[in-house]
């Protein structure tokens, strides 16, 4: 052009393929939980403009860890119960400027409800066999109980009652959590 009704200043813009989800890790997250999601997938950018959007409208945004072109991690937000027990993740590599080309369901599962632990003492040595009482619950795998900082496996006797064996301790009261996937998910 004429060089004075526009900028002399050169700017770009670069144009790149739209990423796309092909898996999430896990699939399944406890409704009110803020959860570290693997997506695996292609053509991810580095760059600080790589979100990861939540919700049926796409509405929340969570930054991205970016760790390959075909690989990122996000924390999502701790999202409700749904209707029909699904909410989506998509991604975004501008900062959400784009419309949403993609999203990937994940299901969400309904808060796990403690209902009682038996025996509520255990001894310094450790081995007591711990039984807790759930309510609510829907999908469980990979289950630990945390007594304190200590994590001991569990064993599911059936779909809402399940065992651990207490590890050694010091003498004094420890909080037990229940540990899914990685997860936690009661106190």
């Amino acid at each position: 052009v004429n060089g004075k009704d526009f900028s002399i200043k050169k700017t770009y813009i670069s144009f790149v393929e739209p990423s796309l989800i092909s898996s999430v890790t896990p699939q399944r997250i406890q409704e009110g939980s803020a959860t570290d999601i693997l997506v695996e997938g292609e053509n991810f950018l580095l760059s600080s403009d790589l979100q990861c959007r939540f919700g049926r409208q796409g509405h929340i945004w969570s930054p991205a860890r970016w760790i390959s072109d075909s690989s990122l991690r996000c924390m999502s937000p701790p999202l409700n119960l749904t209707h029909d027990g699904n909410d989506y993740i998509g991604v975004s590599n501008n900062g959400g400027h784009d419309t949403i080309r993609q999203k990937f369901a994940l299901q969400i599962n309904p808060r796990a409800q403690f209902l009682s632990m038996y025996p509520a003492v255990g001894y310094i040595e450790g081995g007591t066999d711990v039984i807790i009482t759930l309510g609510n619950v829907k999908y469980i795998s990979d289950l630990m109980c945390q007594f304190g900082f200590e994590v001991s496996p569990a064993t599911v006797f059936s779909a809402n009652r399940i065992a651990c064996k207490a590890p050694p301790h010091r003498s004094g009261e420890v909080k037990v959590k229940l540990v899914s996937d990685g997860v936690h998910i009661l106190a």
